[in-house]
């Protein structure tokens, strides 16, 4: 899967390589896991870093705005909650952050 813009390539290239998952699990249905915390990842990225809007970042993942916005919002969830994913983020924010 590529989309438009480099840096979303690879924002969400660094992410899947993290979770050992395919690029195309950013636009799948699976709920897997790995897959959901790497859409809950890329989703935060994309906002964050590249200012993307809900529904720009919905349109990539082949989803609806209000799925990003509750996949952010379980994912500032599991931040404050799961010890684990929280440093899993941190390792890989570390890594997305040095792109921009």
């Amino acid at each position: 899967m590529k989309f438009n813009n480099d840096k979303v390539n690879q924002v969400i290239n660094i992410v899947s390589k993290e979770f050992n998952v395919n690029v195309s699990a950013f636009s799948s249905k699976s709920k897997k896991r790995d897959h959901v915390y790497f859409r809950f990842f890329v989703f935060y990225f994309l906002h964050k870093y590249m200012n993307m809007s809900m529904t720009a970042i919905g349109v990539l993942a082949d989803k609806k705005h209000c799925t990003v916005i509750s996949g952010l919002k379980n994912h500032q969830n599991l931040i404050e909650t799961d010890r684990i994913y929280r440093e899993r983020f941190k390792f890989v924010e570390n890594k997305v952050h040095h792109l921009f």
